[in-house]
């Protein structure tokens, strides 16, 4: 059973994969980052190793393909930047084989964060 905190917003990491399936297409992640992160409805945490990532991803160019992505993406990117919370992960992590993942578990523990 999931606790939530009844008067603060919950603290949110989001997956650089959920962006990118937000902004080529509607579902689940299109939800969560329209309706909670950008509504300001959950507090997005993230690092500068993760905002580094998704600007990388972000900014690839098979992406190209899909009309507006690219000024989405700045607009999304901006808005993280203006309203989410910057954590500097002070732990190293390394449980993911993907070495890359362990980044969003390091926030997770420097954010505390709900989900």
């Amino acid at each position: 059973m999931l606790k939530f905190k009844p008067f603060e917003m919950q603290l949110l990491l989001l997956d650089t994969n959920v962006i990118v399936s937000a902004l080529i297409s509607r579902g689940m992640p299109d939800k969560i980052l329209y309706e909670l992160v950008l509504a300001e409805k959950v507090n997005v945490c993230y690092s500068e190793m993760i905002y580094l990532e998704y600007k990388n991803v972000l900014n690839r160019t098979k992406f190209s393909r899909y009309s507006n992505f690219k000024s989405e993406a700045e607009s999304v990117l901006f808005t993280i930047e203006t309203i989410g919370l910057f954590f500097e992960p002070a732990q190293s992590v390394n449980l993911i084989k993907d070495a890359p993942d362990n980044r969003f578990l390091e926030l997770a523990l420097a954010a505390s964060a709900d989900f």
